[in-house]
């Protein structure tokens, strides 16, 4: 990385110069200097002063390469990422799906999960539970079963993940209930939200 010196070399070399044509160096005249006198006159001006030149450009030269590299990110890092995963599952009363290879953080998640139930469940309902079978239930979506033992359910939250996180559905007393999808599929998706403020 190239840093700027806060010396200023042309006013310095005009200064030089000035001073040569005046008289006050020797009895050169401004005829006789050439670009390579004046080479050598700054060499020496800068040599000299050095020891006290110090970088003026090294915040401005950072802040330059934080602008280019993105506070020290690559570009891809702030494209928003969005996980999805298809779900499914054979008959019965309860059923929770996991989420492998969903980094740990927080996700605005939004489901919609298909279902065909068999008996009589007196109803049904689904949730996301961050912290698996330990904790809260959210997104929650109740309902009694109705048009011919078929029913959705769908909800969102915002939620921090855990290695547990799960959404998880039931079927009250007397009855199962299956995940067909195929032809009509049930879903889970999470959108990585980087910032959470609590209003």
């Amino acid at each position: 990385m190239r840093t700027r010196v806060s010396l200023a070399l042309p006013a310095v070399v005009l200064l030089v110069v000035a001073a040569l044509v005046l008289g006050s160096v020797g009895s050169a005249t401004a005829e006789a200097i050439t670009s390579k006198t004046v080479k050598k006159i700054a060499t020496k001006v800068v040599r000299k002063q050095a020891p006290s030149l110090t970088v003026a450009g090294a915040a401005n030269a950072t802040n330059a390469q934080n602008a280019q590299a993105l506070a020290g990110q690559p570009a891809p890092a702030y494209r928003t990422a969005a996980y999805r995963y298809e779900l499914s599952t054979a008959n019965g009363v309860i059923r929770s799906f996991t989420f492998p290879g969903l980094p740990r953080g927080t996700y605005d998640v939004a489901y919609s999960v298909y279902t065909t139930t068999s008996g009589s469940p007196l109803g049904m309902y689904c949730g996301v539970r961050p912290s698996g079978a330990a904790g809260t239930v959210e997104a929650f979506s109740y309902g009694s079963v109705a048009f011919n033992n078929h029913q959705t359910f769908s909800g969102s939250a915002t939620v921090t993940t855990t290695a547990t996180t799960d959404l998880t559905c039931e079927a009250a007393v007397s009855g199962s209930f299956s995940v067909p999808g195929g032809a009509i599929p049930s879903a889970v998706t999470f959108t990585r939200v980087d910032d959470l403020a609590e209003g």
